[in-house]
């Protein structure tokens, strides 16, 4: 489910993004508006406009630790992502290099994540254009809304 929603992401796959959540999530990237609890259809709506100011996107999760208790797991993994966009003033890329924590629970046969947490280690590159995605995403949606 983690690798399902970087590829969502990366692909601008907003009915697969869609897939990834419980109803209600916990959302934790302090870059992205901090700590917020969203119904999942506003994480799905507020997603595109911040996502649609780059030309690209990278999200690597990668060396996933899992621990699952009954009906619910934690699931932890390295987090390198990349934003870019080619006629940025500034620089063209953005990087995050830190950890993910997402929270899952069993619903049926699948998992959903009902807590999300980034945790940045450090950033690199043109952290000018990932802000002005986020004041875009802003001013589309309203500063209420998840910002990825």
């Amino acid at each position: 489910m983690v690798n399902r929603f970087a590829i969502a992401l990366d692909s601008r796959d907003w009915a697969l993004h869609r897939t990834c959540f419980a109803e209600t999530v916990t959302f934790d990237y302090p870059l992205a508006g901090g700590h917020r609890v969203l119904k999942a259809t506003d994480l799905a709506r507020t997603s595109p406009p911040f996502f649609e100011c780059f030309d690209a996107t990278q999200h690597i999760a990668a060396n996933h630790h899992i621990e699952i208790d009954g009906d619910e797991a934690l699931c932890v993994s390295t987090l390198h992502a990349q934003h870019f966009r080619a006629d940025a003033e500034g620089g063209p890329l953005q990087k995050q290099i830190g950890v993910y924590r997402n929270r899952l629970k069993r619903e049926g046969d699948d998992w959903k994540i009902f807590h999300t947490q980034q945790v940045v280690g450090w950033m690199e590159g043109n952290q000018a254009m990932y802000e002005a995605a986020l004041a875009e995403r802003r001013r589309k949606i309203g500063p209420a809304g998840g910002d990825a």
